[in-house]
Order: structure tokens, then C-alpha cells, then sequence
């Protein structure tokens, strides 16, 4: 395939809208008692934008947990809503939340869905021209 602008646009390789993602998180309080909350995200999709961010945040020293957070939640308009400084004070629990909503929104998506044995038949037919190849040896 040729690779050009109207052809990346075509195929959707541009980060779009931010993703609405509902997370799910418990504090514990002070006292021991805990509280369940839920609420609605947006997480930006990782972009050269973010890839960059990511990288100077790293030279400079700064958390990488704090990075992804401040840089990838966002409105729903794409802008940012917690700071560097910000998301590093978040509880434990919700950091762990909007990590794994960003980790969801951004995790390659597998293709080839495994058969319920947990191979595909190319991995298999793969597998019996290697064991050919090894015993030809």
C-alpha cells in the first residue's frame, strides 16, 4: 500500500474523539470504611503527541503513572482535565482505575480471536512444518 495523507485519513490511522469509558473504583477511608464509586472518563488515544509527552516527561525524572494519567484523560473535547502534580495525588484506586481505562482504550486489539483450544489452525499448521523441519535434521 502507498502511503499518503488521504490514505491514512481513509484507514483511520489519525487519533480521533476521546474514548467514553466508565470506571469503577473503592477509597478506603481513614477510619477503615470504604466507599464504592463509578464514573465516566475520556481517554485520549495515544498519539505522537502523546508518545512525545510520554518521552520528555521520562528525561525530565517524572512518574510515568502521573504521565499517562495527566496526558491521556481528558474532556470530551480532548482537553486536558488533571495536571502532572494533580494525578500524582490521586488515591491508589483510581489511579489504578483511569491506568487500566487507558491501557483498554489504547492495548492493540487481537485480530485473530483464539478457538476455544487457544490456538488458531495457522499456529497449528506452523507448529507441524516446524516438528517436519526438526526431525528432517
Amino acid at each position: 500500500m502507498k502511503i499518503d495523507f488521504k490514505r491514512l485519513q481513509e484507514i483511520g490511522a489519525f487519533v480521533g474523539a476521546p474514548v467514553e469509558k466508565t470506571i469503577k473504583w473503592t477509597l478506603t477511608r481513614e477510619d477503615g470504611t470504604t466507599e464504592d464509586f463509578e464514573g465516566v472518563v475520556y481517554i485520549r488515544r495515544n498519539s505522537c503527541a502523546t508518545f512525545e509527552r510520554d518521552i520528555k516527561a521520562h528525561m525530565a525524572g517524572q512518574e510515568a503513572a502521573a504521565t499517562k494519567i495527566s496526558t491521556n484523560v481528558c474532556d470530551e473535547n480532548g482537553n486536558p482535565i488533571l495536571t502532572y502534580e494533580q494525578a500524582l495525588d490521586l488515591a491508589e484506586p483510581l489511579t489504578a482505575a483511569l491506568l487500566a481505562a487507558i491501557i483498554e482504550v489504547n492495548a492493540p486489539k487481537n485480530s485473530n480471536p483464539p478457538t476455544s483450544s487457544g490456538t488458531n489452525s495457522s499456529s497449528q499448521a506452523s507448529a507441524g512444518e516446524q516438528s517436519q523441519k526438526r526431525n528432517e535434521t
